[in-house]
């Protein structure tokens, strides 16, 4: 009697199928039985039905004159597991209905994120204490090399970082602007690292001469890997590990890696620009959100309808645009100066304010005088009587769009 357990851990018996294997050989290579061992299965249930019974049989076979050995070896048969398996263990075990099984399919599907979330992202994450700890652990690095592996966590984490960065919203113009710079200098096509157009002068193949170096071999580009460390590679042609700055423009095409193109970031035409950029990359990154802002509601909680700062203004405030805070000179005159005279004096005329524009742009479509003089107020024009929710929306984004471009001129 064989049992097995059923969902519920209880021992369920079954009537064992066995299988009874008799070998008969010689001591002259089986040639007094033809060339080959007598071998036969004996097994307690039919081959139709699997009813198990009793082991008990009976067969004749005539031996020459000779020594033998036979051998006996009883087995649980394997053909009645899998019949107890499938046809009966199965069917008395399986509790779940079909219709509980398609709800919990349905449950698990909800519960499941499809895609991750910017507050899964940031939980998953951790600060840079949890994160370290997590990749020496799952690194397998023990404290005292620690410190060796801390470059390559810190690259990691800022990998990291920059994900979640993207789910959240939080990159700016400025980002995309360095990508697309990184991406000019991926060989071997991007813009300025096309293996072909090594004569264009701004390649990083271009050789102003014979025997002079091309801009990728310079000594000052320091190529790194993916975990922020020296890279070296395997040159075949003399067959040691070198510096990428060491390969033919063909090698270095050939064995690029995207973590390079950070490293030759400095030979892009447009770097110093971009860098000039960078300096305001927080007030990128505030131009992102603002755009993202979409009501009124939200706007006015952000402080976005003042984004100057200005207490003298009607609007509330609280968060500031970043380049008035760092508010650099151009042409004689700070930006938050400027940008405050243009708000106050908005448009050809000079006749009136950036927030009473956007509501007209919203209340008055065929700039009747009388509406016009309904909305050039010095309170908060978003607010006038006969202004409902809708209306003060597209209101904020006529003002979002009007003060956006007004800033990036």
């Amino acid at each position: 009697m064989l049992t097995m357990k059923d969902s519920a851990g209880n021992d369920v018996p079954f009537k064992a199928l066995y299988e009874l294997r008799i070998t008969i050989t010689d001591d002259a290579y089986n040639q007094l039985l033809g060339g080959q061992p007598f071998d036969t299965i004996i097994k307690n249930y039919g081959p139709a039905d699997f009813t198990a019974a009793d082991l008990d049989f009976t067969f004749t076979k005539r031996l020459l004159k000779g020594q033998y050995e036979i051998t006996k070896q009883l087995s649980i048969s394997r053909e009645g597991m899998d019949y107890y398996r499938d046809s009966l263990f199965d069917k008395i075990n399986r509790r779940t209905l079909v219709e509980e099984f398609i709800q919990q399919q349905k449950d698990l599907f909800v519960k499941t994120n499809c895609a991750p979330t910017c507050e899964s992202c940031i939980a998953s994450l951790g600060n840079w204490e949890h994160f370290r700890s997590q990749y020496m652990a799952q690194a397998s690095i023990g404290t005292a090399d620690s410190a060796a592996a801390r470059p390559a966590a810190e690259t990691a984490y800022a990998r990291a970082l920059k994900n979640c960065d993207a789910l959240c919203g939080k990159t700016s113009e400025i980002d995309d602007i360095r990508t697309a710079m990184l991406d000019d200098m991926m060989a071997p096509s991007g813009q300025y690292a096309n293996l072909e157009d090594s004569l264009f002068r701004y390649s990083i193949f271009y050789r102003s001469a014979v025997g002079v170096q091309a801009p990728y071999q310079l000594g000052t580009v320091r190529y790194l890997n993916e975990n922020g460390e020296e890279d070296l590679v395997y040159d075949e042609s003399i067959g040691k590990y070198v510096s990428p700055n060491s390969l033919s423009a063909e090698q270095f095409a050939d064995k690029f890696k995207s973590s390079w193109a950070e490293s030759l970031l400095p030979l892009h035409p447009e770097y110093c620009k971009l860098l000039g950029h960078e300096k305001y990359k927080t007030s990128h990154e505030y131009d992102r959100d603002f755009e993202l802002t979409d009501s009124y509601a939200e706007a006015k909680a952000k402080g976005y309808l003042n984004p100057i700062g200005n207490t003298a203004y009607p609007y509330t405030v609280n968060k500031i645009d970043p380049i008035y805070i760092q508010n650099p000179v151009v042409g004689g005159q700070s930006v938050k100066a400027r940008m405050e005279g243009e708000m106050q004096r908005f448009g050809d005329d000079f006749a009136y304010s950036i927030w009473s524009i956007a509501v007209m742009s919203v209340k008055c479509p065929d700039g009747g005088l009388n509406c016009i003089n309904t909305y050039n107020r010095g309170d908060n024009v978003f607010e006038t009587s006969g202004l409902c929710t809708p209306d003060q929306d597209m209101a904020w984004r006529s003002f979002r769009n009007l003060y956006l471009q007004k800033k990036k001129c």
